[in-house]
């Protein structure tokens, strides 16, 4: 049942704002997670949303939810909290949600489950969640996130018809989530790990934040941005030959090992090849999954330990030739082009400014 108060707008008109349960949800969630005593305001005369300001004693910034006319609930927030916060809600039989976070970092926890971190590029996936959950967010940190719930007559509707890629996996990610399928019980879970900005979802995410929303034109806009916007969730990380999210989970835990390998063995680091069978997973996903999470390829990973160990030891006083050597150059000439490449200059540019300050 819809409920409806009446509020005021910047320009002190009166305007009555249709309170869905949706984004009734979103504000008292908002005010559970610390962030009591934000000022209300209507997003637009073209949405049915709601518009928080950030009241100064607490921090800086907004946050709002937007209902558009497929039923979807977007809410964007973008806030800075002076504070520590943290808040527990009750969560019944939450309709999916697809939780991305653009900048900043927080914790939470579910239930009796363990405390996760959330960090920028994470997307969660909510499901049906019966629970309490826990949120705490450290002070002085940018927040900026997406939150994208689809109701539930909107995903039945969608899982009755399943003759397109977006509806097949979206049965496959509520499948995954609900008891009996998959991992059991399994309400909450990632869907991506730290995703680079540079990743096409997570443009997609920022750029919701541009729209205009106080013309036609800018609803409908936005409103085809946002349902680009869940196509492309729901491409994410799944494949025509089943459920992936258990075969991502695990690239991204190989990913992880991988680069703490590296971060120890970069001197002499194995062949791509050994270090798959170290981390248990082929050469084609260890290589893809490196690129994709770390953002650039594990040469160029090797490559820049290498050469930031040689700046080290160049303005150490160290020769060209003893740096070369001990970075696994045999051969000065190439690295001394290498070093140009990554840093600017000549090795020998910044042995000379080493010499003039030693002067």
């Amino acid at each position: 049942m819809a409920k409806y108060c009446i509020i005021c707008c910047h320009n002190n008109q009166q305007v009555w704002l249709q309170m869905t349960e949706l984004i009734e949800k979103h504000a008292k969630r908002m005010a559970e997670h610390g962030i009591a005593g934000a000022q209300h305001f209507p997003v637009s005369r073209f949405f049915n949303g709601i518009h928080m300001e950030i009241p100064p004693e607490t921090g800086r910034g907004w946050t709002e939810a937007l209902e558009i006319d497929s039923g979807l609930c977007i809410s964007l927030s973008d806030y800075f909290l002076n504070q520590k916060t943290t808040g527990s809600s009750r969560c019944i039989q939450t309709p999916l949600q697809f939780h991305i976070l653009l900048d900043g970092t927080f914790d939470f926890q579910f239930g009796s489950t363990a405390r996760q971190k959330v960090c920028a590029g994470d997307i969660w996936v909510w499901n049906e969640l019966n629970g309490n959950i826990l949120r705490i967010q450290p002070p002085n940190h940018e927040i900026c996130g997406v939150t994208l719930t689809i109701p539930h007559h909107l995903v039945e509707s969608w899982l009755s018809d399943v003759s397109c890629d977006a509806s097949r996996n979206l049965q496959k990610l509520v499948g995954f989530s609900s008891p009996g399928h998959g991992r059991a019980g399994k309400q909450i879970f990632p869907l991506a790990r730290r995703l680079p900005q540079t990743n096409q979802v997570m443009f997609m995410a920022r750029n919701l934040f541009c729209f205009e929303k106080n013309t036609l034109y800018g609803k409908l806009h936005f409103e085809s941005q946002a349902l680009e916007f869940l196509c492309g969730l729901l491409g994410l990380d799944f494949g025509k030959s089943g459920n992936r999210v258990t075969t991502n989970w695990k690239i991204k835990a190989a990913v992880d090992e991988a680069v703490d390998i590296l971060q120890k063995e970069w001197e002499t680091p194995p062949t791509i090849s050994a270090m798959a069978r170290r981390v248990g997973i082929n050469e084609s996903y260890l290589k893809n999954g490196f690129r994709t999470q770390v953002g650039c390829t594990i040469g160029e990973f090797v490559r820049q330990k290498r050469m930031k160990k040689a700046l080290e030891l160049i303005e150490s006083g160290h020769s060209v030739l003893e740096t070369a050597l001990f970075v696994g150059y045999a051969n000065p000439s190439h690295f001394a082009s290498v070093f140009r490449k990554f840093h600017g200059h000549l090795p020998s540019y910044f042995a000379r400014e080493h010499e003039e300050q030693d002067g």
